[in-house]
C-alpha cells in the first residue's frame, strides 16, 4: 500500500518555478480551515474503511463497516463539509463501500497528512515533523477521534498568526519545488546536478536561509534529516515529494491561495 501511495503522488509531478512572491496574504477563515481539516480526516477514515472491507468476509463484520460509513456520511452532512470538499472528494466520500479504485485509496490515505497540517494551522497540533517524516495516524487524527472532537475544533477554531502561516507556506512550496526538480533530473538521466541547476538550488536555499526559523539546509541544498535532497535514495525522495505535496495542498487552502 505504501508503494502505491507514493506512486500515486508522482502522477503529474513535473518541474515548476521556484517558490517566491507574496504567500498567504489573505488567509481563509478559521471556520473554513477547521471544516477542511475535518473533511480530510473523514476522507482518510473512509479510505481506511475501504481497505478494511477487503480484509473481512463475515456478514457481521461487513455490517459494522457499512454502519461506520453511514455514520461518517451523516456527520459530514451535519457538519456541512460539502462546502470544503472538492467534487472528486465529495464523490468518493459518498461512494458505496468497496467502490474505490486503488488510486482513490492512495488519495484518501494521504488526506490524513493534510488534515494534520491544517490542525497545526489552527494550533491544535503543536508542531509538524520534518518533511521526510509524514504524520502518523496518532499525530494527525487523535484530536478528531474523541467524541465531539470535530465539533469542538470547528466551534473553537482560531488560526495561528499569519506570519507562522506564511513561513509554513513558503517552506512547503520550497520542498515541493525541490523534490519535483530532483525527480525530473533523475528521470532525464542526469547523473548529478549541472552547474546551472546547482546554482539555482543554492540561490533558493540561501534565500530561505535568511529566515532564522528555517534550518533544513546545508547552505547548498535542502536537507531531509541529515541527507541532502540530491543524495536521497528513490524511496525517500518519493516520500519527501508525497509529504510536501500533501502539506502544500493543505496550506494553500489555509492561505486561500487557490
Amino acid at each position: 500500500m505504501q508503494t502505491l501511495v507514493l506512486m500515486a503522488m508522482l502522477v503529474g509531478a513535473g518541474p515548476e518555478l521556484p517558490p517566491g512572491g507574496a504567500l498567504c496574504t489573505r488567509p481563509a477563515t478559521a471556520q473554513q480551515v477547521a471544516r477542511r481539516a475535518v473533511a480530510l480526516a473523514f476522507l482518510a477514515s473512509r479510505a481506511w474503511l475501504e481497505m478494511k472491507v477487503l480484509e473481512v468476509s463475515r456478514v457481521e463484520e461487513l455490517k459494522v463497516l457499512h454502519q461506520r460509513q453511514e455514520t461518517l456520511l451523516a456527520r459530514a452532512e451535519a457538519l456541512k463539509l460539502d462546502a470544503v470538499l472538492k467534487p472528486n472528494e465529495r464523490t468518493l466520500l459518498k461512494k458505496d463501500l468497496g467502490g474505490w479504485r486503488r488510486q482513490d485509496v492512495a488519495l484518501g490515505s494521504w488526506a490524513m497528512e493534510g488534515a494534520g497540517t491544517l490542525l497545526w494551522t489552527l494550533g491544535v497540533q503543536a508542531a509538524l515533523p520534518a518533511y521526510h517524516e509524514p504524520l502518523n495516524m496518532e499525530q494527525a487524527l487523535k484530536p478528531l477521534m474523541r467524541d465531539e472532537g470535530a465539533e469542538e475544533i470547528i466551534g473553537g477554531a482560531r488560526l495561528r498568526p499569519v506570519g507562522d502561516l506564511q513561513r509554513a507556506r513558503a517552506e512547503s512550496a520550497l520542498f515541493l519545488w525541490r523534490s519535483r526538480q530532483e525527480i525530473t533530473r533523475r528521470k532525464s538521466g542526469m547523473a548529478s546536478m549541472d552547474a546551472d541547476m546547482a546554482r539555482a538550488v543554492e540561490a533558493e536555499v540561501q534565500r530561505a536561509a535568511q529566515s532564522r526559523t528555517f534550518q533544513s539546509h546545508n547552505g547548498k541544498d535542502l536537507l531531509a534529516g541529515r541527507t541532502p535532497v540530491s543524495s536521497l535514495d528513490p524511496r525517500s525522495l518519493n516520500l519527501l515529494l508525497a509529504t510536501s505535496q500533501a502539506r502544500e495542498d493543505a496550506l494553500r487552502f489555509a492561505c486561500n491561495d487557490r
